[in-house]
């Protein structure tokens, strides 16, 4: 037996040979030093190597993380000086000699931007010298990312694998895309990105994957598209894209799903889409295509999922496609026949099928919004609702103002200014004497000035001004012009502090009645005795008509009849006072006498 089966099988090998000992020493000691270096290397496909990172590539993920919000902690780690960034002790990185070849950080609820800092983990994609088992990728999927795509992503030449779908991503593609020469899978899906595709996408020959499905992308597609030869899945659903299919789509030989639904898309289908002989998913619902569905895809085998509804395609459908597809496949076109459930085709050279009744609505597919026309939809009826609610505040602010109570302090009562022509004298305009509404549409009769409480205003050659306030049962202001009358004296003056009726009243009851009538009247009583006799009881109906009691007062009728039974001519005089009549009468006096006093004082 050798020393190294001896050492192996743990067997003595004998004291008379000392050489054997030290060889059988010697090759445990080789043995326990191979098992060591062997502990050392990683295994090939672990996360990391353990190395101490990169200067540059520190510098960079620092950046990233100070660009990026973590509500959730799973970048705490993400400090210090970085001597764990390599070994496993930062979430979502992985290195190759040092060196940072992929960001995993899907589904984190991290927020914030990608710092265009990236682009300084230069070996991020791998090289010629780094092995690892699976290519190297940024995968920020499923996060809430807002901001644009760097444009310095596409200074990573050994990228592989580019997925920011589903954030909240805005701007354009970068235009450089096509420096990723090794990319093989794009995704940019379920974003806000605007503008159109780059033409220089072509040039990223490596995509077997290119997902930019709804975003806000329009333009046309462009050619360059063609050159992707290697492409297995392209999905451009729920965009603006507009313009025809190219038909040089037939070049796509390894293709199998090709989706274009909820576009803008135009013309016809090509007929080199039969061309495509792996293709097991064709989807372009929902545009605007026209023409006839190519006989040409009747040929495609593979094919398990078939959409052209909501469309303005005519014409048959070919049978193996009608006899393959349920009726979902072709609904919203309407000049199309030859399916289930459409109008039988008139050609003799196209199937015949029986109508079935029409799909119910409830199953019927309806069109979704893309991103776009939901923020116009949602901003529109924000607006709506605004205006809503404009016209219901103003409508409410109008309302209440005219429910408001009247301020405080205002006056209840109605005051009206009118005018009393002097007797012979012009009261201008149409009115001929009568009473006339000097303010607003406010109507009164002479029964109802009579009523109101009235005050001097002033005099004029044309008359006197009296202020009147309407208020039920006053008869103040016309029983005053009786006195004025009788008197010669205005009923503003004041004697001894006393107004008109006031005074009139003291005088007659110190039986002076002499000094009640106006010096005028005193000269005509001369005439006779009977004059004196009608002064004295008409002033005794004056002072009844300004009664403080105003139920004690007489209505104006009542006044005139007692006026026409004391004497006809001071009746029409006083009935001209009461509706603005002009009076040329002159009523005789005579004297007063002992007699008369007494009448007066009763």
């Amino acid at each position: 037996m050798g020393v190294r089966s001896c050492c192996r099988a743990g067997v003595h090998c004998g004291a008379g040979s000392r050489r054997k000992q030290q060889q059988c020493r010697g090759g445990g000691l080789l043995v326990l030093f191979l098992l060591l270096a062997a502990a050392a290397v990683p295994a090939r496909g672990q996360r990391s190597d353990g190395v101490v990172i990169a200067q540059a590539d520190l510098q960079g993920l620092q950046a990233i993380r100070q660009a990026l919000v973590d509500p959730r902690g799973f970048l705490a780690a993400w400090n210090g000086t970085g001597l764990d960034a390599c070994s496993g002790g930062w979430a979502g990185i992985k290195c190759a000699q040092g060196k940072v070849v992929a960001i995993q950080l899907p589904f984190k609820g991290l927020a914030g931007a990608l710092s265009d800092k990236v682009s300084q983990l230069t070996a991020l994609g791998g090289s010629a010298s780094t092995t690892t088992s699976s290519g190297a990728r940024i995968n920020l999927a499923y996060n809430n990312l807002s901001g644009v795509v760097p444009t310095s992503l596409t200074s990573l030449p050994f990228l592989e694998s580019l997925q920011l779908n589903n954030n909240n991503l805005s701007g354009v593609i970068p235009p450089t895309i096509g420096n990723l020469r090794l990319l093989h899978d794009l995704s940019l899906a379920s974003n806000l990105i605007s503008g159109s595709i780059p033409d220089g996408t072509g040039n990223a020959t490596k995509l077997g994957k290119l997902d930019l499905s709804d975003n806000l992308l329009g333009g046309s597609l462009p050619e360059s598209l063609c050159s992707l030869t290697l492409l297995v899945e392209l999905n451009l659903d729920g965009n603006d894209i507009v313009g025809h299919i190219p038909a040089c789509f037939d070049g796509l030989k390894n293709l199998t799903k090709l989706s274009l639904r909820r576009n803008v898309l135009d013309g016809e289908i090509p007929a080199t889409i039969g061309n495509l002989s792996a293709l097991s998913l064709f989807d372009v619902s929902e545009n605007n295509l026209t023409g006839e569905i190519p006989a040409s895809l009747s040929g495609l085998v593979n094919l398990s999922s078939f959409n052209v509804s909501y469309n303005n395609l005519s014409g048959p459908v070919p049978a193996a496609l009608s006899n393959k597809f349920n009726s979902s496949s072709f609904l919203g076109n309407l000049q199309l026949c030859g399916f289930n459930g459409s109008a039988i085709c008139t050609s003799a050279s196209s199937p015949l099928t029986a109508p079935s009744p029409p799909v119910p609505l409830s199953e019927r597919r309806t069109r979704k919004l893309n991103k776009r026309e939901l923020i116009i939809a949602v901003a529109g009826i924000l607006l709506l609702f605004f205006l809503l609610f404009c016209c219901v505040f103003i409508f409410w602010r109008k309302d209440k103002k005219e429910s408001s109570p009247p301020k405080k302090g205002a006056k209840e009562t109605t005051t009206k200014t009118v005018g009393k022509a002097d007797s012979g004298t012009d009261t201008g305009g149409d009115g001929g004497g009568k009473l006339v509404h000097f303010d607003g549409p406010l109507s009164f009769t002479a029964d109802d000035l009579l009523c109101a409480t009235a005050e001097i205003l002033g005099k004029s050659t044309h008359g006197t001004v009296y202020k009147a306030t309407m208020e039920d049962g006053s008869y103040v202001a016309p029983r005053v012009v009786m006195l004025e009358l009788l008197t010669g004296k205005s009923p503003g003056d004041t004697t001894n502090g006393l107004d008109l009726p006031q005074w009139v009243a003291s005088v007659v009851e110190e039986e002076w009645t002499n000094e009640v009538f106006d010096l005028e009247l005193m000269k005509d009583a001369a005439a006779g005795s009977e004059t004196g006799e009608e002064l004295v009881k008409t002033l005794k109906l004056a002072l009844h008509c300004v009664d403080p009691s105003p139920p004690a007062r007489p209505e104006a009728q009542q006044v005139i009849r007692q006026l026409e039974q004391i004497k006809p001519s001071i009746a029409v005089s006083a009935a001209s006072s009461f509706t603005g009549e002009p009076s040329h009468t002159t009523a005789t006096a005579t004297s007063v006498t002992d007699e008369t006093k007494s009448t007066i004082t009763e």
